[in-house]
C-alpha cells in the first residue's frame, strides 16, 4: 500500500495500526517505523510523540529507526530542542545513533539556525566514529545557504574536505543559493565553473540559485544570460524562474520586455494564470494573480486588455489570499491599469 514507505495518507497508517491493536496484537517495530516516517513527511512531532509514548508504555523500548524518523519529524516546525531530547533520550536506551540519525539530528538544527550546536554535534558524530556522508554535509551547506551565513559555510567546506568529501549537485546548488542571497553575483557564478570543472551537473535549482543572485544584485543583462543558456540547456522553466526575471525585468523599467517574458511564460505553459475552477459572472476568461509579484501581474493584465479590445470579450481577476492579494501597491497599480 502507498504508506508503506510513508508517502501516503498519515492518517490510513493510524487506522492500520487501530486495526491491528483491535485484533490484540502488537504493532510490531517495523510498523511503528512506517507510521513514524509519515510523520517525519509531514512534520507532525505530535503524533510522532504519541507514537513513542505508546511503544515506551507497552514496556518497550523504540528501535533506532523509530527515534529516527522522529527527530526528523522536528524539522519542518524547527523543534530542535524536541530532537536533541529524543536523541539524547535514544542513547539513555544504549541505542547507537546510525549516519541517518545524525544527519536527521544536524539537519534540524541546522534548519533552526541553531550553527554552532550542528557544528559541534557533527564533531561528536565524528569522535563516535560515525562517518559524516555527502548527505549530512549537504544539511549543513543548505542550513548556510538559507541563513547567508559565509564564515558558516566555508567552515563546513573545510569539514568536508577534511572527508575526503567532493561537493555534487546539490551542495553547488546550495553553496550558490548562499550568495545568492547575498546578492554577491561574481561569487556564485565564479561557483558555477567550479562545479562545471568538477563535472558536478547543474540543475533548475542551480539555475534559479543564479537568477536570484542576478535579481538581488539588480543585473538585468546577466539574468537574460542564464534564462538563454536554462532554454538551451533544456532546463524546465518554471513559476519561480519566470517570477524572478519578469520582476526583475519590471523593476529595471523595461516593461515591453516584461510583456514579452509574460506572454513567453504562459506560452510555454511556465505560468498557469487561467484557472478553469474559477468562474465570474459575465466573464469569458478568469486570471488567477494571487502567487503573482507586481510585474507579473500587471503584465498579465495588459495582456488581457490587449486581447479584449480585439476580440471584445470580458475577462475577470482573482487575487485571492496569496503575496498579490495582500499586497495594496499592486491593487492599486491593477485598478489604475484598468482605468487608462
Amino acid at each position: 500500500t502507498s504508506f508503506v514507505n510513508g508517502s501516503g495518507p498519515l492518517s490510513h497508517a493510524v487506522d492500520l495500526m487501530q486495526q491491528i491493536k483491535s485484533k490484540g496484537q502488537t504493532p510490531d517495530p517495523f510498523t511503528y517505523s512506517i507510521i513514524m516516517n509519515a510523520c517525519a513527511k509531514r512534520g507532525d512531532i505530535n503524533t510522532a510523540a504519541k507514537i513513542l509514548n505508546e511503544i515506551k508504555g507497552n514496556g518497550e523500548v523504540p528501535c533506532v529507526r523509530t527515534y529516527t524518523a522522529a527527530i526528523n519529524a522536528c524539522g519542518l516546525e524547527s523543534r530542535w530542542e524536541t530532537a536533541l531530547d529524543l536523541f539524547n533520550e535514544m542513547k539513555s536506551y544504549g541505542i547507537e545513533p546510525t549516519v541517518i540519525t545524525w544527519t536527521n539530528l544536524l539537519d534540524v538544527l541546522g534548519r533552526s539556525g541553531q550553527i554552532n550546536l550542528a557544528l559541534s554535534k557533527l564533531l561528536e558524530m565524528k569522535q563516535n566514529n560515525c562517518v559524516p556522508n555527502s548527505t549530512t554535509y549537504n544539511c549543513l551547506i543548505n542550513a548556510a545557504a538559507q541563513l547567508g551565513n559565509i564564515s558558516f559555510l566555508l567552515k563546513v567546506l573545510e569539514l568536508m574536505k577534511k572527508d575526503g568529501i567532493k561537493p555534487d549537485t546539490y551542495s553547488y546548488s546550495a553553496l550558490i543559493n548562499t550568495y545568492a542571497v547575498l546578492g554577491k553575483l561574481d561569487k556564485a557564478e565564479q561557483l558555477f565553473k567550479l562545479m562545471q570543472a568538477n563535472q558536478a551537473d547543474p540543475n533548475h535549482i542551480t539555475y534559479s540559485a543564479l537568477l536570484k543572485a542576478c535579481a538581488n544584485a539588480k543585473n538585468l543583462e546577466r539574468a537574460k544570460f542564464w534564462l538563454e543558456l536554462m532554454k538551451k540547456e533544456g532546463i524546465r522553466l518554471d513559476m519561480t524562474t519566470w517570477s524572478t526575471v519578469i520582476n526583475l525585468t519590471y523593476l529595471e523599467g523595461e516593461h515591453e520586455l516584461v510583456d514579452k517574458f509574460y506572454l513567453e511564460a504562459i506560452e510555454t505553459r511556465g505560468v498557469k494564470p487561467y484557472k478553469k475552477r474559477n468562474h465570474i459572472e459575465g466573464c469569458d476568461t478568469v486570471i488567477d494573480l494571487h502567487s503573482f509579484n507586481i510585474g507579473m501581474a500587471l503584465a498579465a493584465v495588459r495582456l488581457e486588455l490587449k486581447r479584449a479590445s480585439t476580440n471584445g470579450k470580458a475577462f475577470g481577476i482573482i487575487t485571492g489570499k496569496g503575496s498579490t492579494g495582500n499586497d495594496p501597491v499592486i491593487k492599486i497599480a491593477i485598478t489604475a491599469l484598468l482605468d487608462e
